[in-house]
């Protein structure tokens, strides 16, 4: 069985905290594949910050909170066969 986490992220900056990247480092020890989603852009400065946590990254306003982060989430999972 294949453990996927969905991470749901929003900063108005633009910034990935310490405390994400030790939450996601943790996370890390349990998941077998984390996808990232935030409801932001970000500049590539702070998403290299996630490429040790995560498989999956993604930087887009949506504008739909945590709910639409997890349906995109989910839509990758998917599409990757990743819950087969």
């Amino acid at each position: 069985m294949t453990r996927i986490a969905i991470f749901a992220s929003y900063d108005k900056n633009g910034i990935v905290h310490d405390y994400v990247l030790n939450y996601l480092r943790y996370l890390k020890n349990i998941a077998d594949k984390i996808i990232f989603i935030a409801d932001n852009t970000a500049d590539k400065q702070e998403q290299d910050k996630l490429k040790p946590y995560v498989d999956v990254m993604t930087f887009a306003p949506h504008g739909e909170y945590d709910f639409g982060s997890y349906k995109r989430g989910y839509v990758i999972a998917q599409a990757k066969g990743w819950l087969d």
